[in-house]
């Protein structure tokens, strides 16, 4: 049984806690961002305000991925004072929603660890199917095609591939439908096990073009 001076002090601090605030008290946790084609990364900036009687000290800010950076301005607030974290996620190859999670870390008790989530839709531009073919070891040397497929062949179009080694030829191909392109892929060999990746650059946006990949590979 817990002491009764034990348990009283226990409730009295729970009292003065609640009653100071359990230290950052965010604006928003979730940021949601539509994007237009033309962007290439996306920042969400979550603000916050230290509503407890102490100072708060930010120990660590982290965030899901790699392609997500984050800024804060200093690590301790004082009571009432308030700042923001921003977390700017570059795009890349994605498309789709995504999400990133960013992780607060501070020292203020009873919300030690916060999770703070930037929501981003990113327009699928170019569609691709399948992403990847390939071949069993010993398979002919025959050549297996993926599409792309533009949503909008007035804005953007795949003009050239590359291949990151000399595994596979591949040929960058129009069709008969303005917004469907074809890639075919064929193996030199398929003696041995290995793997490729093509970059596929697109004409939109001007000066900072779209790519996109796709991949094949002997098994």
């Amino acid at each position: 049984m817990i002491p009764k001076k034990i348990l009283a002090g226990a409730i009295a601090a729970l009292a003065i806690s609640a009653l100071n605030g359990f230290g950052l008290e965010w604006e928003t946790k979730r940021i949601s961002i539509a994007a237009t084609p033309e962007q290439e990364s996306a920042e969400g900036v979550f603000a916050f305000t230290n509503n407890s009687d102490q100072p708060v000290t930010i120990k660590s800010v982290r965030s899901s991925c790699g392609c997500t950076v984050t800024e804060l301005e200093k690590r301790e607030y004082l009571p009432g004072e308030s700042g923001e974290i921003k977390a700017l996620f570059t795009f890349g190859t994605r498309t789709g929603a995504q999400r990133k999670t960013i992780s607060v870390v501070t020292d203020a008790t009873g919300e030690e660890k916060t999770s703070l989530l930037l929501d981003v839709s990113i327009p699928e531009l170019i569609r691709i199917k399948p992403f990847f073919v390939f071949w069993r070891k010993g398979d002919a040397l025959e050549p297996k095609k993926i599409e792309l497929r533009v949503s909008d062949p007035d804005l953007i179009r795949p003009i050239s591939i590359e291949a990151n080694n000399e595994r596979f030829d591949a040929v960058l191909e129009s069709t008969g439908d303005r917004a469907v392109f074809t890639v075919t892929i064929t193996p030199r060999s398929t003696e041995v096990s290995g793997n490729s990746h093509f970059l596929v650059t697109t004409d939109y946006p001007t000066g900072k073009p779209r790519v996109v990949r796709v991949y094949a590979g002997i098994r």
